[in-house]
Order: C-alpha cells, then structure tokens, then sequence
C-alpha cells in the first residue's frame, strides 16, 4: 500500500507526539517511584517530576481532542491551554473528570490528595529546597508531604498482618544489634533514622509503594476513558469534515498500561 503524505494532517503527527510524550513520562515516573527508597531520595524527585508531567500532558490532550472533536477539528488556542495552567487539581474539575471514590465535595479523599500533592510539586514544592537555602517563600517539603500521602494509603490499604510482620521483624533486629550498628541518615520527613525504622523502611516501601502506584492509577482511569471517548468523537468528526485524510491518531496506543489489573499493577516491575 502506497502512503502519501497528504494522507495525514499535520495534527495526527503532533497528537502521536504527545501521546509518546505522556506514555513516556508516566511509565518512566512509575517505574522510578517503584524502585524508590528512603535510601535514595534522588528517584522520588525524578518519579514526580515524571508523573506530574505526565498527567498534566495527558489531560491536556483530552482537552485538546475534545475541542477537536466539537469544532470541526480546529485545535483551541495557545491562549486557550495556557489557560488551563497547572493547577492538575483544577483541570480535572475543568475536564468534568469523576473521581468515583468520592463525591466533589469530599476533599478527604485520598485522590484528591494525590492530585493535590502532584499540583504543589508542579507549581511550588519541586523548588523547595531552593527556596529554604535562600530564605524564599517556604513551601512545603515534597519528600515529607509525599511521605504522609504514603503513611495513608499503607494504613488504608496493606494487609494489617503484614504491617505487623514487618514491625515485629524490624524491631526484634534492632534489639539484637543495636550494640553493633548504628544509623546516620534522614528519612522522608527530615527526621534522623531510628535504627528500628532503619530495618523497617525498605519493607514497608517495598510493600506500600505499589498500593500507592494504584491509587495513581484508579485517579488516571477517568481520564484514560476520557481521552478515549475523545478520540472516538474526533475521529467521527475527523471522517464528516476531511474524509479519508486522517487528523487523530488512535490516542489509546499509548494508554495501553493503563490497565484495569490491580493485581497486575501491584507485581509489575517496570513499565514499558
């Protein structure tokens, strides 16, 4: 089969575009945060600097493909997205985006938390410790606000018996070494380490920070199936106004992750 280029507006590369842009900083993000540890504070700053991109790009493609799909395939302008700004939390309410956990009032919900938590670190918080050293405009420091998101999703979801276990078990190695081996180093809340938390903290993340990637994942599920439906209604309107020239990619090739597979996402290791 021959391929013009006059097959394809220039929309259809610039969307595929931005879908690998999105799929790529998610999975990146996700893979990052999952092999995360107190140990090494650099990944957490690379896997939300990641996801909060990625999601912020991701919704902004549903807005984008939505006015598409309404306009006769004229994009809305750069003025338009600009408009958007980064607030994340703020562009779900704007995408009329359903956080089915809870209802739009209920600011307790641990979605909201996340969104709220990934909207600092995109607009304020990523420059924390720049703004402590300088005696800037405090802000709260990401590591400490993403470790309470953590403690709430463990004491929310993991296994009372495993959470058990693993305090039992760190306890009883501190107690037997506690003459021998001492502990210098700070955990996510800017504390010192006690050496029972020591023994404690790489089981618990290994254990909590997938429950973690799945609440990202149930926040992410409306608005995969949004950009989904948007996709489906652009590419109608695609068909009505140019005919055979295509201007919309398949947008979920590059949600092909963003499975409804909790036990898959609690085991899996990497992403694509």
């Amino acid at each position: 089969m021959k391929v013009s280029p006059d097959d394809f507006a220039d929309s259809f590369r610039l969307l595929q575009q931005e879908g690998a842009l999105f799929r790529s900083c998610l999975c990146s993000g996700f893979s990052l945060l999952k092999h995360a540890n107190p140990g090494d504070k650099g990944a957490y700053y690379s896997a939300f600097f990641q996801l909060s991109i990625g999601i912020e790009r991701m919704m902004k493609l549903v807005f984008i493909v939505r006015h598409m799909a309404d306009n006769d395939l004229a994009a809305p302008t750069r003025a338009d997205v600009r408009k958007l700004g980064h607030d994340l939390s703020e562009i779900y309410r704007t995408l009329r985006l359903d956080i089915s956990e809870a209802s739009e009032t209920d600011e307790s919900s641990v979605h909201r938390q996340i969104l709220g938590f990934f909207t600092e670190f995109a607009t304020s918080t990523r420059y924390h410790n720049l703004d402590a050293l300088t005696n800037g405009k405090p802000t709260r420091d990401p590591l400490d606000a993403y470790n309470r998101l953590f403690l709430r999703i463990v004491s929310d979801d993991l296994d009372r018996r495993l959470l058990q276990q693993i305090s039992s078990q760190s306890r009883a190695m501190a107690e037997a070494l506690e003459d021998i081996v001492g502990v210098i180093g700070h955990g996510l809340d800017g504390r010192l380490i006690s050496l029972p938390n020591a023994f404690m903290l790489g089981p618990l993340h290994a254990a909590g920070t997938p429950l973690v990637i799945w609440r990202i994942y149930e926040l992410l599920a409306p608005v995969r199936d949004a950009l989904d439906s948007a996709t489906d209604d652009a590419q109608q309107t695609n068909w009505r106004v140019i005919g055979g020239t295509a201007a919309i990619p398949f947008m979920n090739e590059f949600q092909d992750f963003l499975w409804n597979d909790r036990e898959g996402v609690l085991e899996q290791n990497e992403w694509p």
